[in-house]
């Protein structure tokens, strides 16, 4: 899964940052330009990383009631091994492995606890996630009620996004905390179907059906396109017709 720009940039900037304004550290063996490509190799491997897993670490700390920090903490430790080992000058020493890697686990608690204090306090007020501090910080927290929200009657569409779902309505948005199969459980059979993989809307909503730049997206009502499955293409294109003709 490729990385995306704004988290290239984001690598570039802060590998950019740390050769400039730390030059020392791990790796100031190195000169100016390896030690660049090191730390931005590891930006980047970290931000893929937490692009590709952290979503699903998320989900588990939540199920098995742990302090989702702490796991968040932990994810980061593996990515990190090659290039602590990589600092230590030849010939390798287990010792020296050892320290630096604490010193790594330091810091990366360190910085996942500082997120996750800043999230809960500038982040979590602000969104629909349903996270209580309980479950940031502490093993065994409440279980949350598994009653799924209720959507409101006038959905055009569903999106997800990782383990939550983007609810869009004639008026506005909003984002649950439930798959979007779930959030397509709650609607009645027939209203509407899964256009894409991330993707369900109402029939009623679809307008037109196309192809732009080779790729196959369908038109609602509202002026918004959404990705279309080629296996849906043609089913898609008959409600469309449907919908035109009325």
């Amino acid at each position: 899964m490729a990385l995306s720009r704004p988290s290239l940039v984001l690598a570039v900037s802060m590998s950019l940052f740390i050769v400039v304004f730390t030059p020392g550290g791990l790796y100031a063996r190195f000169d100016v330009v390896p030690r660049f490509a090191i730390v931005f190799l590891s930006t980047a491997v970290f931000i893929g990383w937490a692009y590709l897993f952290l979503p699903r670490t998320f989900a588990f700390a939540l199920e098995k009631r742990w302090p989702v920090v702490l796991l968040h903490s932990l994810l980061f430790i593996p990515p990190s091994l090659p290039f602590v080992a990589l600092s230590i000058e030849p010939p390798f020493d287990w010792t020296t492995f050892a320290w630096y890697m604490g010193a790594t686990c330091a810091v990366i608690f360190l910085t996942c606890a500082i997120g996750g204090l800043l999230f809960q306090s500038l982040v979590l007020p602000r969104t629909a996630f349903s996270l209580t501090s309980e479950e940031l910080w502490t093993f065994g927290s409440k279980a949350k009620d598994d009653t799924a929200p209720s959507l409101p009657r006038d959905v055009v569409r569903l999106e997800a996004e990782n383990q939550y779902t983007r609810v869009v309505t004639r008026t506005g948005s909003d984002l649950l905390p439930m798959t979007l199969g779930k959030a397509e459980d709650c609607i009645a059979p027939g209203v509407g179907l899964r256009v894409h993989r991330s993707h369900w809307v109402a029939c009623a909503e679809i307008k037109t059906v196309g192809y732009k730049d080779g790729n196959p997206r369908l038109t609602l009502r509202s002026g918004e396109t959404v990705p279309v499955s080629r296996k849906k293409f043609d089913e898609i294109r008959h409600i469309a017709d449907r919908n035109a003709a009325h």
